[in-house]
């Protein structure tokens, strides 16, 4: 809580007050009590009655500065109360909200993953069926029939996904060109490994980027 501050006008009227108090029974002396006026009443009962009159002008001033006083200090100690609650309330108000904000984008995160990690599985899955169908191809003596239909799923679904990310143009051009040559006997068996292991390479990069 603040210090109750004394204005100006606050300050005057105290310093009005003590020089009245002062100067009251200097006025008795000087003022009342010689008076060459005829009374029935003594100086005594004058004094008496000139002291709780004054008196009671004095108390009633007190009173109403003590009361202006506890008023002042009370509306500036609910203002305070009110400032606090308003700040509580606004850091409430913002804790929610940033903790809204990170939920927002630890769930952002946590579905960015899952995409990488499908894509990531579903190229795995491309890779060595791509890789078993082209061996198979180039073999002379066959022992078993050469089928890339996993393959082709696997595109379709690689293609399904990327294709409205432009960042990952680059890797669905490298896969159609893996599938392209993949048939194609003309192509050395370690040249087509070598391209399906920058197709790799590329998914890595893309993955990398992406997450982030």
């Amino acid at each position: 809580m603040k210090k109750y501050v004394i204005t100006n006008d606050k300050f005057y009227l105290g310093v009005l007050i003590c020089f009245l108090v002062i100067i009251f029974p200097v006025l008795l002396q000087f003022v009342f009590f010689p008076s060459k006026l005829p009374s029935n009443i003594s100086n005594e009962a004058w004094a008496s009655f000139w002291g709780s009159y004054i008196g009671g002008i004095f108390g009633g001033i007190g009173t109403i500065w003590a009361v202006l006083i506890s008023t002042g200090m009370t509306e500036r100690i609910q203002k305070e109360n009110n400032d606090k609650d308003r700040n509580k309330y606004m850091n409430h108000k913002t804790e929610i909200s940033c903790q809204r904000n990170a939920d927002r984008e630890n769930v952002l995160l946590q579905i960015r993953e899952n995409f990488c990690n499908n894509v990531v599985s579903t190229m795995g899955k491309y890779y060595a069926d791509i890789n078993r169908y082209a061996t198979l191809v180039r073999r002379k003596d066959q022992t078993a029939s050469a089928d890339r239909s996993i393959s082709i799923q696997c595109r379709f679904v690689l293609h399904s996904r990327l294709d409205s990310i432009d960042s990952a143009k680059p890797l669905l051009d490298k896969l159609d060109y893996i599938h392209r040559i993949s048939g194609d006997e003309n192509v050395m068996l370690v040249d087509f490994l070598d391209k399906s292991e920058e197709l790799l390479m590329e998914t890595s990069n893309f993955i990398h980027e992406y997450s982030k």
